[in-house]
């Protein structure tokens, strides 16, 4: 596959052309220094970093512009569309960067070069931006022969291709976003692996048995073809759609922002659902003129819900006037979102490491939290396995116990504190603390569980005290009940971290005085069912099952 690609470096620098006109000079100040400009001010001698004194000392004409994130988006919308003259539907991982398959684009030119000098001379007479443009095998070989000023890079050229180095991969928009790239890199370059000459050198196989799917992506990127989701793989021709009706016409960004956003995310969800990972992505607008607009966007590999809504931004900003945030073609009727060209396979999902964005998030949100209350208030949910429905889930200070030690399933023999083998699942309300009952005999005595784990007497009754009565009193009025069935106790040996057999547990039990910890189960004799305890010689209400 043959890519062309056009890459503008420092891209907040070069969007500055967007709102000035070409030829004048620009800064962008943050605290009143230069924090970017534009190529006549740099003519001037006026530099990033420069107070803004010096600058208007060395440019007397300098026009001071704001910072603005929406600039950003909006200006480069103006090069997708004059790119798009050329090359048909491009590709754009980010702001400053796009690319598209040539294909059949080469019959209209004598030479690749001659493609590329019309794709940056449309441009440049266009927009005025100072772009770089190259092309290669694939996205990544483009995108340094942009860098490098090389018409095109193809993997046989070792001399060059052998020498890039690998940490430029993230500013292709082929890592997804998610990712931690660069803690990633900077662990790579730790042990020895910098360039693509590196990389070949330790080869797939280790690379993949080290870092999972990290290394198998930067293999992909690196040294297989980029088409590293759908370019190989058979498409199918459902296409996915949101579409998103306006109660009255929307004239601003932020108003069509807010409108879609709910939209996108079941958009995203749906397509998941699917396991669709879509080629193109379309963004259809309906204007309250009845005319449509349409722009296809490729997708380099599998975008998330935050980074479709990002390209939605840069749309709208595209289509808006000026610093207005209005939207420059009347007001929106409807816009739908269609992914198109799609290939069915397995989502990612972070297996190997802590590599989404959100779970980054919530761990930086959590160690800030950690020095204003304490390490020890930040607590995290884990199924652990307990001796009773209240330890099934404990809640352990973040960061302590492994949290995948989740209980395993018992098996029909297992004996272990807190399995409820015998009397099905835990009951939906837990009460902590457990509340005192008692279970009696027709003749009036205690009823037990002896070390045999039976009954030493038939229970005939329950009675509740006067405290439990009132905690189950949305479920229970009466102080004593007449059992209206059968019951057998489901005595519990031993601890949770033995696996005995259960004659030897038995055995073990019968040599001391202690009895077993027993579960009962009435389904029918109160208005719910509930689930009782025996311990130390006492019975407790344990729960209540009221689903």
């Amino acid at each position: 596959m043959e890519i062309a690609c056009l890459y503008a470096p420092d891209w907040e620098t070069n969007a500055l052309t967007a709102d000035i006109p070409v030829g004048f000079p620009a800064a962008v100040l943050v605290n009143q220094k230069v924090k970017s400009i534009n190529h006549p001010a740099r003519l001037f001698g006026v530099q990033e970093g420069m107070p803004r004194s010096q600058a208007m000392r060395l440019c007397p004409d300098l026009l001071i512009v704001p910072p603005d994130q929406q600039r950003v988006g909006r200006a480069f919308g103006a090069v997708v569309k004059a790119a798009m003259k050329v090359l048909g539907p491009v590709g754009t991982p980010r702001p400053g960067l796009l690319w598209a398959p040539v294909g059949g684009l080469r019959r209209h030119y004598e030479s690749f070069s001659d493609l590329l000098a019309a794709l940056l001379e449309e441009v440049t007479q266009a927009t005025g931006v100072e772009a770089l443009v190259g092309g290669g095998e694939n996205l990544w070989l483009a995108f340094n022969a942009a860098k490098k000023s090389e018409v095109f890079l193809a993997k046989r050229d070792i001399a060059v291709v052998s020498e890039i180095n690998l940490s430029g991969i993230p500013e292709t928009g082929l890592w997804p976003s998610d990712i931690q790239s660069m803690d990633f890199f900077s662990q790579l370059a730790q042990m020895g692996i910098k360039t693509m000459a590196d990389l070949k050198t330790i080869g797939s196989t280790a690379l993949v048995n080290r870092f999972g799917y990290l290394g198998l992506l930067l293999w992909q990127i690196a040294i297989e073809d980029n088409d590293l989701y759908w370019g190989t793989t058979k498409t199918t021709e459902e296409e996915v759609r949101a579409r998103v009706e306006f109660d009255y016409p929307v004239a601003t960004t932020a108003a069509v922002m807010l409108a879609s956003s709910r939209k996108i995310n079941d958009f995203y969800r749906n397509m998941q659902r699917k396991g669709y990972v879509p080629k193109v992505l379309q963004m259809i607008a309906t204007w309250d003129n009845q005319q449509v607009s349409k722009r296809n966007w490729l997708l380099p590999y599998q975008a998330t819900s935050d980074e479709i809504l990002e390209r939605l931004q840069w749309q709208m900003e595209a289509w808006c006037q000026g610093d207005s945030g209005t939207l420059d073609r009347g007001s929106l009727r409807a816009l739908e979102i269609v992914a198109k060209q799609s290939w069915q396979g397995e989502l990612t999902s972070p297996l190997w490491g802590k590599n989404s964005a959100s779970y980054v998030a919530m761990e930086q949100a959590i160690e800030k939290a950690k020095t204003l209350i304490g390490e020890d208030n930040i607590c995290q949910l884990v199924l652990a396995g307990g001796p009773d429905p209240r330890n099934e889930v404990q809640m352990l200070p973040w960061g302590r116990g492994n949290q995948n030690e989740t209980k395993k399933e018992v098996k029909k023999n297992d004996v272990w504190m807190g399995s409820l083998i015998g009397v099905g699942q835990w009951p939906s309300i837990v009460f902590t603390p457990p509340l005192k009952i008692a279970l009696k005999s027709a003749n009036g005595n205690e009823v037990l569980i002896d070390k045999g784990g039976n009954f030493n007497e038939l229970p005939t009754k329950l009675e509740f005290s006067s405290e439990a009565l009132k905690v189950i009193s949305p479920w229970e009025d009466r102080a004593q009940i007449a059992l209206q069935e059968e019951i057998e106790p489901w005595p519990v040996w031993g601890t949770w971290w033995e696996k005995m057999d259960p004659k030897l547990v038995l055995e073990k039990s019968m040599q001391g005085d202690r009895t077993p910890r027993g579960y009962c189960y009435l389904q029918s004799t109160l208005k719910v069912p509930v689930l009782l305890l025996f311990q130390h010689g006492k019975w407790f209400l344990e729960g209540v099952y009221c689903d």
